[in-house]
């Protein structure tokens, strides 16, 4: 009786197995046991600043759009006015891909000329029907449809990445790759390859400082999984108005990556950090 007890159990384990793999959900489990074990949380780099366009800012100036070029301009001039205490690499968090005020484009153009300046593109996905290496056709739902590049003087003084978000299955961002090949009818204005925001930064800065430029393994893919540094709030992060109105002494930006970008409710993205819905990105 025992001796069928127990392969009665054997049976059921192994049942729900298999049910679980079919549920994906030890893929969960494996994540939560990844973030919380093996993830380095040694806390993040002391290089990194975040300017954040927080509620003060918005509350001072207003609506973003009407102002957003004429104070990013200002914000490049006042960031790299005292060389001695200038970033090694400022990245502007934000897609400004049309002509909004002339005067203000011009402005933000010349202020970034000459600088080490990466600027936020966007990769736009539509399926299409495509053929394989065997002439078959086949629906590729990944098909690049567009690449939103800044406006044109923008674009001939910055470099460039896109911003696109990897979603991992259990609805975390867990993934992230260095570049993605553009279609050819897109490379006139995006290049063959096109590379990440985060990566292309992270390029400049170790050629800035002589350091040696890591490239991790990817899946099929082409991407990688990243582990998480530290919880959110570890980040240096100053507000976009403390920093133009001179309240905050260049010295905090000395040789650092800048990072500029949304910070108030209303304009930040809805991706989710793993593991705790508020984690940030080594």
């Amino acid at each position: 009786m025992k001796k069928h007890l127990y392969k009665l159990g054997y049976a059921i384990v192994i049942a729900l197995i298999f049910i679980l793999v079919a549920l994906d959900s030890l893929y969960s489990i494996d994540m939560f046991l990844t973030d919380h074990i093996y993830s380095r949380l040694d806390g993040p780099s002391s290089k990194i600043v975040i300017i954040g366009v927080d509620e003060e800012t918005l509350s001072k100036y207003g609506n973003f759009a009407l102002w957003s070029r004429e104070k990013l301009a200002g914000l490049l001039n006042k960031l790299y006015e005292d060389e001695a205490n200038s970033p090694s690499v400022v990245g502007l968090d934000f897609i400004l891909s049309d002509h909004y005020n002339e005067a203000s484009d011009l402005a933000l153009a010349e202020a970034a000329k000459g600088r080490d300046v990466v600027i936020g593109t966007n990769i736009v996905y539509r399926g299409a029907v495509e053929k394989d290496e065997n002439g078959k056709k086949y629906f590729n739902k990944s098909h690049i449809f567009n690449v939103e590049m800044p406006y044109e003087e923008l674009d001939k003084v910055t470099d460039k990445g896109f911003t696109n978000a990897y979603i991992a299955a259990d609805g975390y961002v867990r993934y992230s790759r260095n570049s993605i090949l553009i279609p050819e009818e897109l490379r006139d204005k995006a290049g063959r390859t096109h590379e990440s925001f985060s990566y292309r930064i992270y390029e400049k800065y170790q050629e800035k400082n002589g350091g040696r430029i890591m490239v991790p393994e990817v899946n099929k893919e082409g991407q990688f999984q990243f582990l998480y540094s530290g919880e959110s709030g570890e980040f240096s992060v100053v507000s976009f108005d403390a920093v133009l109105s001179g309240k905050v002494p260049g010295a905090a930006f000395r040789d650092a990556i800048v990072l500029v970008g949304a910070y108030a409710p209303g304009l930040q993205g809805s991706s989710t950090k793993a593991p705790e819905k508020s984690w940030i990105g080594s």
